[in-house]
């Protein structure tokens, strides 16, 4: 049996502000992500969200797109 950790991921954008009498950050939006601690779990969580993301882009026609950029190059 092997145990995992889980893993979490923070962003943070804004800017940031140098003075001779030192630094200011203003934050303006924070995100990230975090997946469950079991290996299983995450293998079920990472599956599903590409599935679902893979027949999104093929509704939103991505995918027609990425192929008609890939032909593009190729030739």
């Amino acid at each position: 049996m092997s145990v995992t950790a889980g893993v979490s991921n923070r962003i943070g954008t804004g800017r940031l502000e140098v003075t001779d009498g030192g630094a200011v950050w203003a934050p303006h939006t924070a995100g990230g992500f975090s997946s469950p601690p079991g290996k299983t779990f995450h293998l079920l969580g990472n599956g599903l969200l590409s599935k679902y993301l893979i027949r999104k882009a093929r509704r939103d026609g991505t995918l027609d797109e990425l192929d008609r950029l890939r032909a593009a190059t190729l030739s």
